[in-house]
């Protein structure tokens, strides 16, 4: 579902007093949502810093999603990557791609 669709429901249903089903739309966002949400809003803001951030966030969630077509739980989430494991891995990849590794035929001539 699109960020726009999922607010269109949201709205639709404050609208028509649901408040029920509105807390429920709300309450069952995934991280990933939220975090398109939000890069939307900065988009509305004209904070471009702050929307390429959320961005980021939004893709990270969706890559530790094994389908992030079918709803959180529809499927067994041992599926999923897990949040801490993949922002841990990540970092300790990225130092380590900042040293300089030389090749195994370094220093024979």
């Amino acid at each position: 579902m699109k960020v726009s669709e999922g607010n269109f429901f949201f709205r639709e249903a404050e609208r028509r007093g649901e408040s029920e089903l509105a807390s429920s739309l709300q309450q069952g966002k995934s991280r990933r949502q939220i975090a398109k949400e939000n890069a939307d809003l900065a988009a509305r803001d004209g904070n471009g810093e702050e929307v390429e951030i959320w961005e980021q966030e939004a893709d990270f969630y969706g890559s530790l999603r094994a389908d992030v077509t079918q709803d959180e739980g529809s499927y067994s989430g041992l599926m999923d990557k897990d949040d801490w494991y993949e922002r841990t891995r990540t970092n300790l990849s990225k130092k380590l791609s900042k040293k300089k590794f030389g090749t195994l035929l370094d220093g024979i001539e």
